[in-house]
């Protein structure tokens, strides 16, 4: 990203009222414990270390589609 990093990003999601339940998978090949403590505390849904196993991704793809289903289920009820 050329003029935002992936932390503004992030910030930028999280922390707008109409999108903030839009889940965010950060996707980075970072492993410092910082960066990992930095996306969870600003609400990231799940942290990927890159080069993933495939089998991993699938299996985080379909935790969140479920958790979108019910986040937007959820909202509709409202």
């Amino acid at each position: 990203m050329p003029k935002v990093d992936g932390r503004e990003v992030l910030k930028h999601i999280k922390g707008h009222e109409n999108i903030r339940h839009i889940p965010v998978i950060v996707f980075t090949s970072s492993q410092r414990q910082t960066d990992i403590m930095y996306a969870y505390s600003s609400h990231a849904n799940c942290y990927i270390i890159k080069p993933m196993v495939f089998d991993q991704y699938s299996e985080i793809i379909e935790k969140i589609k479920e958790f979108w289903f019910h986040t937007a289920t959820l909202m509709e009820v409202r």
